[in-house]
């Protein structure tokens, strides 16, 4: 169904995976459109050693800001630092 929405060259991303349940892409989309599909895991070792810093320059940007309140504990569990 989301392989037909999408143009010729178009890329689906499968991103979650929560029912674990198989994914029905019909071979005639693949084929004629020609569709790229591709799997994301935020976790795969490739995304987590980028992820930490940027989520980190990120927090750190919108607690300077204000927009953000954080608790030490919750910060240095989640990015394995003490602070």
């Amino acid at each position: 169904m989301l392989a037909a929405t999408l143009t010729s060259h178009g890329t689906l991303v499968s991103y979650a995976a929560m029912s674990q349940g198989p994914t029905s892409i019909s071979p005639l989309e693949v084929i004629f459109k020609p569709l790229t599909i591709r799997g994301f895991w935020l976790g795969h070792p490739e995304f987590a050693a980028k992820t930490a810093p940027a989520v980190r320059q990120a927090a750190d940007m919108m607690i300077a800001s204000g927009a953000a309140t954080f608790t030490p504990a919750l910060l240095s569990a989640s990015f394995g630092t003490r602070l």
